[in-house]
């Protein structure tokens, strides 16, 4: 049969390796080599990112400006650099999850639902990386999840540590946690380290 693998080669700083052909890689099946194999470079595979954004109480906070408005405007200038066939979805955590938006290309509905968001109640946030990573369930090419937090979790019903990390780690997302306050640096470290 005809296999097709895709693999991303990166440095110690996540950034990709480029000019690589197949005298660069070696393939084994069950222990004995192959050697009848391609290796085609893929520049520009399509991007899906989730907006992972904590919209608990705290965010609300601040002067001259609040958390949550930094975090708005510096996802909004995120939404601006990305390529057409790329996709962003927006979810919001606090109590509750929310998909404010879905998976789409058009950047207006991105920016009209980062618009709409207002602080609410305490963070879900073991929950909020769960349900991001699932997002990106029927999604082929990269995924990333930029996850925005000033908070630990608050402990309502749903997913523990661990579970959460699970989930992302098997979803293959690379999570970007941009984090500060009250959230759990040894948490935050512990998942953008396993998931590259």
């Amino acid at each position: 049969p005809l296999l097709e693998a895709h693999v991303t080669v990166s440095d110690e700083r996540n950034a990709p390796i480029l000019d690589l052909n197949q005298s660069n890689f070696a393939l084994t099946e069950d222990g004995i080599p192959v050697s009848n194999f391609t290796v085609r470079a893929i520049y520009e595979q399509p991007l899906a990112v989730v907006l992972a954004i904590d919209i608990s109480e705290s965010m609300g906070y601040g002067r001259p400006s609040s958390a949550l408005g930094d975090t708005i405007a510096s996802a909004k200038a995120m939404v601006s650099t990305l390529g057409e066939d790329d996709q962003i979805a927006v979810v919001t955590f606090s109590d509750q999850i929310k998909v404010v938006q879905e998976l789409t290309k058009d950047k207006v509905k991105v920016i009209a639902a980062l618009d709409s968001l207002k602080p609410e109640k305490n963070a879900s946030l073991f929950s909020a990386i769960a349900e991001s990573a699932l997002l990106l369930n029927n999604f082929s090419g990269r995924r990333a999840v930029l996850l925005f937090t000033d908070s630990a979790d608050a402990g309502y019903a749903g997913y523990s540590f661990d579970e959460a990390l699970d989930i992302a780690v098997r979803q293959n997302a690379t999570f970007y946690p941009i984090f500060w306050g009250g959230a759990n640096k040894e948490e935050m470290h512990k998942l953008a380290n396993l998931t590259n």
